[in-house]
């Protein structure tokens, strides 16, 4: 073999020695930004996670407190946020099943019920429903003079006199708010109307709220 081949030959093993280097150090140099790019999105994650769960729980304070404000305006014993499920998930794009109490502000010396008002099958109560749904105002429910199974149910209860209004995502129910009363309230077309301005205003804070677990839950 000529002097000129055995060079030619050497270049060319130096020029693939030298290609195979320099695909390695570009191997690494990707995986180290790959790798800083992970952990930046990871942690800017963490970070967003973090204020979610923030901004949800500072939400969910504050709720409780616009809720028993309400009360104390209405002089109701106590307001409840009964939202509907299907026995683990809330919100829309679900089967309504059942529901729950999720929030509750009583006066002084009322029970509270919330703990005995979960997971409650809600077909027992298929015709209060119907009137919720229909109805596009407060509904006024004299406990004692009705006899229909969510009658009884809220006279186990110790209520005597219900306001109580459908709770709206856009077109879609997710629950109803109650007020209860010992005894019958006289309430003025004023009245009713702040009632569903504050009905309106809950719906709007916990539709807030579920679209935030629900960006997160996307993650």
């Amino acid at each position: 073999m000529s002097d000129n081949k055995k060079q030619s030959k050497a270049v060319d093993a130096v020029k693939d020695q030298i290609f195979t280097i320099l695909l390695l150090m570009l191997g690494g140099f990707l995986m180290i930004i790959s790798l800083f790019l992970m952990s930046y999105i990871t942690n800017k994650f963490s970070e967003w996670n973090i204020n979610t769960l923030m901004d949800e729980a500072e939400l969910s304070v504050k709720i409780q407190e616009d809720l028993a404000i309400f009360r104390s305006e209405i002089g109701a014993n106590r307001v409840s946020i009964v939202l509907f499920h299907n026995g683990t998930n809330m919100g829309n794009g679900v089967p309504f099943k059942k529901m729950s109490i999720i929030y509750e502000s009583i006066g002084v010396g009322i029970s509270p019920k919330r703990e005995h008002f979960q997971n409650i099958p809600i077909f027992y109560f298929s015709t209060m429903l119907k009137e919720i749904l229909e109805n596009g105002k407060p509904i006024l429910l004299d406990v004692e003079a009705e006899d229909d199974h969510w009658a009884l149910f809220l006279k186990d209860f110790g209520s005597g006199y219900v306001v109580q209004e459908k709770m709206m995502n856009g077109s879609n129910i997710i629950g109803f708010i109650m007020a209860d009363f010992n005894n019958k309230k006289e309430f003025s077309e004023e009245d009713l109307i702040y009632f569903s301005k504050k009905t309106k205003q809950f719906s709007f804070k916990l539709t807030f709220k579920e679209l935030n677990a629900s960006n997160r839950n996307d993650y």
